[in-house]
């Protein structure tokens, strides 16, 4: 069970995160979009609980790639940063998570399609998967005993998971 939600599965759809009874605890925030803004910034989304607090902020995702992004956090919650690492495997994506004094926290794994995107500890142990569950619609498996900094930073990719999907579906 995950502490930040009082539960470990959760789902995503439609920019928003609700347990499996449906309740809504927490959404994507997108930014506001004006001609000066449109072509020069993407903003920060930032993702809010149900009472609207603030549980972190990320940069608006970016859908030609994701090399690098920065999680910022508030309540206590450590920050984080995922970057891509440099392979030549065109079948698979992995990133290290680091904490934010850059300690490695762990890896994610992915392929170009992002499901499943699956993250584990640098001990090896598995802290999350997420998966496609239907049209837009992700399931997210927080494992027990994990930090809330994984679990912001397993909210974030599942944002960016569906964001790159939103492209896949779109080409075809």
């Amino acid at each position: 069970m995950s502490t930040l939600f009082g539960t470990g599965e959760l789902l995503f759809s439609d920019d928003v995160f609700t347990d499996w009874e449906g309740t809504v605890l927490a959404r994507v925030k997108r930014p506001r979009q004006t001609w000066r803004t449109m072509f020069t910034s993407g903003g920060n989304l930032q993702i809010v609980r149900a009472d609207e607090t603030l549980l972190f902020e990320m940069p608006n995702v970016d859908t030609s790639g994701v090399d690098e992004l920065r999680v910022e956090t508030v309540d206590g919650i450590l920050p984080a940063s995922i970057k891509k690492k440099r392979r030549l495997l065109p079948l698979k994506l992995e990133y290290t998570v680091q904490d934010d004094t850059g300690t490695s926290m762990g890896t994610i794994k992915t392929n170009p399609a992002w499901s499943p995107v699956e993250a584990e500890e640098t001990s090896g142990s598995p802290v999350a998967t997420v998966r496609l569950s239907g049209a837009h619609s992700w399931t997210v498996d927080l494992q027990a005993n994990t930090s809330t900094s994984w679990d912001v930073v397993m909210l974030a990719m599942v944002i960016i998971a569906d964001e790159m999907q939103g492209e896949l579906s779109g080409m075809g």
